[in-house]
């Protein structure tokens, strides 16, 4: 494990998270969701604890240990008050290198995820999220859910979780705190005020991955509501397009201001909710438009949702136009860095990464170099052959394919 310091003049809370490489994209074809049930069990007890005297312990200092994984790795997290921070932080090493793996526990942790699935079901934005990443992506690893599906789960033992460990402990592990405690004069701590050298910045060129020939996804769900969710791959969080997509992302869905509240909402009245889903990634990210709206107003939404994706590829936005994404986005990557858990989560994930841990200041320094012309070949560049994913009734889920099978985008 690769141990890094930030510096933080908060003396109150301390904070330390763990970021792992690799998360659901090492999922083995139909064991999908065995990352994730084995960081489950990772934190289900280790070394002199079992589950319940570990559950006490943390919550004896009011303390909060978390975990999540995602498609390129896992988080661990822990937070208490500073002046209990000593005795609480090793347990994070126990819980990463010598966690218990009881084989009661597993079965608990595969009821967990069975659960937590067949509630996410009742969500149709999960259904049409779901269903545009498999025609997104196809077979990539980002086309499947961090979660893993019913039947795969079914389908993972107690020695799949054991063998998985086997390789989960081989893998790069970047630990960040704000306090270091005693460990202040071990070697492997480095401040990250005074010493990023072995933290670079990339560039990459596009590639498409193999996806679907179909580019259009339906579900029938009984609502009086339906969901629409368009968009394509594109790149990763270390590419120079970044920051540019991150700007149209800020011009469509960032506040009252943007692009889709006025069309869809202000203007029209039409959507309940809209929005830009583009997280940093690794490899392609997804950018994608959202919405949903009542079958009374689907239709309209539906071409008004394709006129402002075709827009975006062939007029130019003009300089107020991008001088107030600027300001928003400029806004949104500072909130983004407020809070203590914020900060160090997204510092150890791009350092997991080999990346610069100040990503975000070098994009708030790119912004102003930002050409109208850039923005529209960006869009050309990662628009072209884009993928739908609806749900709703099939009356009105039928006539949208019939528009989208009569038009060329």
């Amino acid at each position: 494990m690769h141990y890094y310091y930030f510096e933080d003049k908060n003396k109150i809370i301390s904070f330390a998270c763990i970021w792992i490489n690799g998360g659901s994209n090492l999922d083995k074809k139909d064991k999908k969701g065995l990352n994730h049930i084995l960081i489950t069990l990772i934190s289900r007890g280790c070394s002199g604890y079992d589950n319940f005297a570990l559950s006490e312990f943390i919550d004896s200092y009011g303390a909060e240990l978390n975990y999540q994984t995602f498609e390129d790795g896992i988080l661990i997290t822990l937070k208490s008050l500073k002046k209990y921070f000593d005795k609480l932080y090793p347990i994070l090493k126990l819980i990463v290198e010598k966690p218990n793996l009881d084989k009661n526990e597993f079965f608990y942790c595969k009821q967990i995820a069975k659960n937590h699935l067949i509630k996410s079901r009742e969500n149709p934005f999960n259904i049409a999220f779901e269903n545009w990443r498999k025609i997104a992506y196809s077979d990539h690893p980002y086309a499947f859910e961090t979660n893993g599906y019913l039947e795969d789960i079914d389908n993972i033992n107690y020695e799949d979780v054991l063998k998985e460990f086997l390789h989960f402990k081989k893998r790069d592990k970047t630990f960040l705190s704000n306090c270091i405690t005693e460990a202040k004069s071990t070697k492997n701590i480095i401040d990250l005020q005074d010493n990023d050298s072995s933290i670079i910045y990339s560039e990459c060129q596009f590639t498409e991955y193999l996806n679907s020939s179909k580019r259009i996804l339906k579900y029938h769900f009984e609502s009086n509501q339906l969901i629409i969710m368009l968009g394509n791959q594109t790149c990763p969080q270390y590419s120079k397009d970044f920051l540019i997509l991150k700007l149209l992302e800020a011009h469509l869905s960032y506040g009252m201001s943007s692009e889709l509240f006025k069309q869809f909402r202000e203007e029209r009245g039409l959507t309940y909710d809209q929005g830009v889903f583009y997280p940093s990634r690794m490899l392609n990210a997804p950018f994608l438009i959202y919405l949903s709206v009542s079958n009374e107003n689907a239709l309209t939404a539906y071409k008004l949702l394709m006129n402002i994706w075709e827009s975006l590829k062939t007029n130019i936005l003009n300089e107020k136009e991008i001088d107030l994404a600027r300001k928003k986005l400029h806004g949104y990557l500072l909130h983004s860095q407020q809070t203590l858990e914020e900060l160090l989560i997204r510092k150890a994930q791009l350092i997991g990464f080999n990346l610069n841990h100040d990503l975000e200041g070098k994009i708030l320094k790119s912004l102003d170099q930002i050409k109208p012309e850039e923005i529209r070949e960006i869009a050309n560049k990662y628009f072209i052959k884009s993928h739908i994913s609806i749900v709703g009734k099939n009356e009105i889920t039928n006539k949208i394919i019939n528009l989208w099978n009569k038009s060329d985008v």
